[in-house]
């Protein structure tokens, strides 16, 4: 299971957003079968800056991905994710998709309910195998 959320630069929403994921992050830091991944959908957004994200939110590498913005990002944003790029609504949505590259879910990573929601959705679809790539 991979948990998305979205970087986009300047965007007041980020924070409450990586708080959020980091809550979910967290909780699965010691689950192989769960992670999170934030994809960069901004060339200004500096990836520098990441590293800092892990002091600030407590966000552990075991458990957490990053991946850069390439040009091909703002594409994946709306045609896999179906995403709205417009403004920054992206900023505080989470993904949930399953091992069979499926979405099962959006988020708003700015409401408490919204992510234990999440996580009880994460927690039915590990006890029922989910996550597992080579389901049928």
């Amino acid at each position: 299971l991979t948990i998305f959320n979205f970087l986009i630069h300047n965007c007041d929403s980020e924070a409450i957003s990586l708080e959020g994921l980091a809550r979910v992050s967290n909780k699965y830091r010691n689950n192989p079968r769960a992670s999170t991944v934030s994809l960069a959908l901004d060339s200004n957004y500096q990836v520098d800056g990441w590293q800092s994200l892990t002091t600030t939110y407590g966000l552990e590498k075991e458990s957490w991905n990053l991946w850069r913005y390439s040009e091909s990002a703002p594409v994946l944003a709306v045609c896999g994710f179906n995403l709205n790029l417009k403004d920054c609504d992206p900023a505080n949505q989470l993904v949930l998709v399953d091992g069979q590259l499926r979405i099962r879910g959006y988020y708003q990573a700015d409401d408490r309910q919204e992510i234990d929601r999440l996580i009880t959705e994460i927690e039915i679809l590990l006890i029922n195998g989910e996550d597992d790539q080579s389901r049928n």
